[in-house]
């Protein structure tokens, strides 16, 4: 049982011999590549610095100005849509404007319509009234039937209400 315990531990002290001579070499790698990655996307010059600034600044100035297409756009077409509002306004203005004046329009025929329905219920009442007294009148210089004037009052009453 011994023996295999030994021969464990001879295997992970090699195994970490071996990890020790070749952690130097990785680590080695590692940061050649680290470097040379960080100094390609470092600006080696002044020259290009600059130009990358000025590349950087060129790339702000277009997207600040489609900005500025974008709001001038949305202007207008706010602009628009705010004077096709003012003319829509106006026609309803008008439109309710013009409404207004056919319903005054329409009350005043109707009033001058239950006038003239007035006026002809108080002629034809007038009438029978003095058709009533002129047949009073008669009656008293000669009997007449009583049924001819109901008949008469009747008919006056359906042209009235027909009217």
């Amino acid at each position: 049982m011994l023996y295999p315990v030994m021969l464990l531990g001879i295997g992970f002290l090699t195994a970490c011999l071996l990890m020790a001579m070749l952690t130097p070499l990785i680590h080695e790698r590692a940061v050649r590549l680290t470097v040379r990655r960080l100094s390609s996307r470092r600006p080696r010059s002044v020259i290009d610095r600059r130009a990358h600034e000025d590349q950087l600044r060129a790339q702000f100035a277009v997207s600040v100005r489609r900005l500025e297409t974008a709001v001038e756009d949305a202007q207008a077409k706010t602009a628009g849509q705010l004077c096709d509002t003012a003319k829509k306004s106006a026609e309803i203005h008008r439109l309710k404007t013009e409404l207004r004046q056919r319903n005054i329009v329409i009350l005043r025929f109707q009033a001058r319509e239950l006038m003239r329905r007035s006026m002809t219920r108080t002629i034809v009442k007038m009438l029978v009234f003095l058709f009533e007294r002129s047949q009073r009148q008669s009656e008293r210089a000669q009997p007449a039937p009583v049924l001819r004037v109901r008949e008469v009052r009747k008919s006056a009453l359906r042209v009235v209400s027909a009217a």
